[in-house]
């Protein structure tokens, strides 16, 4: 538990470990069987705000937290949220309620252990090494995704899924374990390809090698699910990410230059199609 007021700088180690297993949590997708409106996440984030609620009212009681702009913009959002509800209600009727109910529960789950993260990665190395947990998530997604796409690993999702999705049961995209659909890897190589980056300039030998595979598969895997708008954020963010580093040399330059120019040949040979 907390040990005081100045105690805010640390929390339990056992409310780290399932906030890490929580954020992990989120690149498992896949329904669970028999409750398609339910994934592995909304569980652990349950048994997350269920087991850790005393110390989570100790830490929004003793910290700053309810004066941070962040609350106050996730309130905004969760009434916008609710708000949709009610119009949607409005105009569709009840039908389908029970997995909007779902979705707004998931989503407040969401916003208050982002509000939360903000105490709980209370220190540079504390967000260093979620950071990189998030980064070996990534990773291991990446690795299913190849997998998948050269028919060593089949596919998580149930049959009707990939017709949906895939555009039919022999034809599916290799999403590895996220949504079928191909905006939600795009976003998750993104995120995937500033980390690598920074792991790439700051890490040592064996990170950089890891930070360098994780940053060729984000850019790889955006074009083997066909979605070139991932592969200009990937190329965009890099770049971005380097500069926010202040990574001038030339290297840096090198690699942003070949990112768009790989990029620009995608456009016109369409080989992702």
């Amino acid at each position: 538990m907390i040990n005081s007021v100045e105690g805010m700088r640390t929390v339990s180690k056992k409310l780290y470990i399932h906030y890490i297993i929580a954020l992990l949590s989120l690149f498992y997708c896949v329904p669970l069987p028999g409750l398609s409106s339910f994934r592995i996440y909304d569980l652990v984030y349950l048994s997350f705000f269920l087991i850790h609620y005393k110390e989570l009212i100790l830490i929004w009681k003793l910290s700053d937290l309810k004066r941070q702009k962040v609350v106050r913009l996730a309130k905004y959002l969760w009434w916008i949220m609710l708000f949709s509800l009610c119009f949607s209600i409005i105009l569709f009727g009840i039908q389908s309620l029970e997995i909007k109910l779902v979705r707004i529960v998931r989503f407040s789950f969401f916003l208050w252990l982002g509000i939360f993260s903000i105490v709980i990665n209370n220190s540079k190395t504390k967000i260093l090494k979620s950071v990189f947990y998030f980064s070996i998530a990534i990773l291991i997604v990446s690795l299913i995704s190849v997998g998948q796409m050269i028919g060593a690993i089949p596919a998580l999702f149930p049959r009707h899924w990939i017709i949906s999705y895939g555009g039919g049961v022999n034809h599916f995209l290799p999403t590895s374990s996220l949504s079928p659909h191909h905006f939600h890897i795009g976003i998750v190589m993104i995120i995937g390809a500033s980390f690598s980056v920074y792991f790439m300039l700051k890490g040592n030998v064996i990170t950089k090698f890891v930070a360098g595979l994780l940053f060729l598969l984000s850019f790889l895997i955006p074009s083997i699910v066909h979605t070139l708008t991932g592969i200009l954020g990937v190329a965009i963010v890099s770049l971005l990410t380097l500069f926010t580093l202040e990574f001038k040399k030339s290297i840096g330059f090198i690699v942003a230059i070949l990112i768009f120019c790989t990029y620009c040949l995608l456009c016109v040979s369409r080989i992702s199609y």
